[in-house]
């Protein structure tokens, strides 16, 4: 199988479903997927291994539409970089979940007996999403102590 073609060891997958020619092309570019993924990923090992398992998902995937392609060095290394993009973000996006997770238990571990501690993070982007008229009598009220008729009167409602 060693000597088969990219294009050959494809059609072999794909038309027999012969897992030793899926074996032999996971083999021959194994390196160059890990490499890329390695780099891309700054070094790290494991989240590497695991693009290059993702890439080699997608190889099988996608095998009916490479046939023709007379090598995969090209396509596979394109398919690690967009996915090693994307474990990178996922990544991110994990961290900040933990992160905001493990704030919120902090503020669970010492509870606080003033309630503004709990509101005052999520003020501000509370009135941003009120209306423009709603978000000026709530300042007035809160903020500047105007009774409700006063803000009603000066906005010109009842």
């Amino acid at each position: 199988m060693n000597t088969l073609t990219d294009p050959q060891l494809l059609r072999e997958y794909v038309v027999n479903r012969s897992d030793s020619a899926l074996t032999t092309l996971v083999h021959r570019h194994f390196d160059l997927v890990h490499s890329a993924a390695r780099r891309s990923l700054g070094g790290d090992a494991a989240l590497a291994q695991d693009v290059a398992q993702e890439v080699f998902r997608t190889l099988i995937l996608k095998a009916p539409e490479l046939m023709d392609r007379s090598s995969l060095a090209g396509w596979l290394h394109a398919v690690t970089h967009a996915e090693a993009v994307n474990t990178v973000r996922a990544e991110d996006r994990r961290r900040a979940r933990e992160h905001e997770a493990a704030a919120m238990n902090l503020i669970h571990a010492h509870p606080s007996n003033d309630p503004w501690q709990h509101v005052a993070p999520h003020l501000d982007a509370v009135l941003m999403e009120l209306p423009e008229h709603g978000r000026e009598a709530v300042i007035q009220y809160f903020f500047h102590h105007k009774s409700i008729p006063a803000i009603a009167a000066a906005e010109g409602i009842s």
